[in-house]
This record gives C-alpha cells, structure tokens and sequence, in this order.
C-alpha cells in the first residue's frame, strides 16, 4: 500500500509541469471607462519632469476596479476622466497601447489593479 501512494504522488509531481505549460494564455481585450483619476508629477535631476496618471478609478465590466501604475519609469500617460479605452487584461494587470512622441507605434503601458472602490 505505500508504494502505491508513493507511486501516486510521483505521478502527480510529474503531472505539474505538464498542465502548467498547457495552461492557455489569459490575456483579454477589455474597455475600461475612466471615472476619476489621481496625478502625480515624476521628478528628477534632469530635464525629466512630467505629469502622469498614477491611479485610475475605473469600470470595467460593470464592476468599479483601482489600477495602479505600474510601468518602469512612471511613463503612464495622463488619462482622462470619462473616456473609456481598449486594454488587454492579463490576471490583476492591464496593458494600454499609447503612443508616445518618440516612438512610432503605440507601446503597451502597464498597470496594476490594488483594489475596488
């Protein structure tokens, strides 16, 4: 009987990687409408001054969700209150494409949800 168990579970163990990587991707296309936003102004001994949105209050699938940014540098782009955007949902993480002056196609910025209001 114990080398049943332990055969089971040596089973199991070796079972893990497999259904991770057969998991499917969970990225999906969301509109998520801005309803009040709060600003920060990132600073630095450069010329490297600028605003940008830090929390978004939002509703996303009739349900009010809080996002964060969270992309390296505070290069999230001001959001405006009211206007609702495509996104791409992947788990509590949302990827807006913007466009920024420099580049010239749109690049995903990264939030990250903190809560429910």
């Amino acid at each position: 009987m114990p080398n049943k168990i332990a055969a089971m579970i040596v089973a199991a163990t070796l079972m893990i990687p497999i259904f991770t990587f057969a998991a499917p991707d969970q990225k999906v296309s969301i509109q998520l409408k801005v309803v009040s936003s709060k600003t920060k102004i990132h600073g630095s001994s450069g010329n490297d001054i600028f605003t940008y949105t830090s929390i978004m209050f939002t509703q996303v699938e009739g349900a009010n969700v809080v996002y964060a940014c969270a992309q390296k540098g505070d290069l999230c782009p001001l959001m405006e209150t009211g206007q609702t955007y495509t996104a791409e949902r992947d788990g509590k993480t949302i990827y807006i494409p913007m466009s920024f002056p420099d580049d010239k196609r749109p690049q995903p910025v990264k939030y990250k949800q903190v809560g429910t209001w």
